[in-house]
């Protein structure tokens, strides 16, 4: 669900870039984010994780 139109979101960001203003993600955006990826050196990957996934 979008709070504002691509267009309007656009707007709002070239708003703050020209004045200089940091951009946030809102407090629900931060609340709902929940990312399912992690780096990892690729030496652990293949000793530790890969053998777990080709089970």
């Amino acid at each position: 669900m979008a709070i504002f139109s691509e267009k309007k979101s656009s707007s709002l960001l070239n708003e703050a870039a020209r004045n200089n203003q940091a951009v946030h993600h809102s407090r629900r955006y931060n609340k709902a984010y929940h990312p399912h990826y992690r780096i990892v050196e690729r030496r652990i990957f293949e000793e530790r994780l890969l053998p777990l996934i080709s089970k």
